[in-house]
């Protein structure tokens, strides 16, 4: 009985992710397209945080300023295993901190109007 409970308390539990860069549903590459086909938009929100031109591609770091806010959309994610498999290989990130990497993927407090949700984020690392 606690297997099964344990199987339906994780099958409830949403998984959401912001993006700002090259994933927004504004971009056309193939990893934009995936997350759009394997998850649900949501809405636009916004993130405490500051944007930085890396080279090409843009990076995100947090702020402690509510004033700096950095707008992006929010995903519900289908099948996070699969999804963020694919997606932590592209942003070259991980929700652990190894070494080598230039982002890591964490949950941090997205704004949705007035309203706010824990989403996962993938945050620039390196100074």
């Amino acid at each position: 009985m606690r297997k099964i409970l344990k199987i339906l308390k994780r099958a409830m539990k949403k998984e959401y992710l912001f993006v700002y860069g090259s994933l927004k549903k504004e971009y056309n590459n193939y990893y934009a397209k995936f997350l759009r086909k394997n998850s649900l938009f949501l809405k636009e929100g916004y993130i405490t945080g500051k944007i930085f031109q890396i080279s090409w591609y843009v990076g995100l770091k947090k702020s402690i300023f509510k004033k700096d806010k950095v707008f992006g959309e929010i995903y519900l994610i289908k099948n996070p295993k699969k999804v963020f498999k694919i997606l932590d290989r592209y942003e070259e990130a991980s929700k652990y901190n190894i070494k080598g990497y230039e982002y890591k993927r964490a949950k941090s407090i997205v704004y949705l109007n007035r309203k706010k949700i824990k989403a996962w984020v993938y945050f620039y690392k390196n100074s």
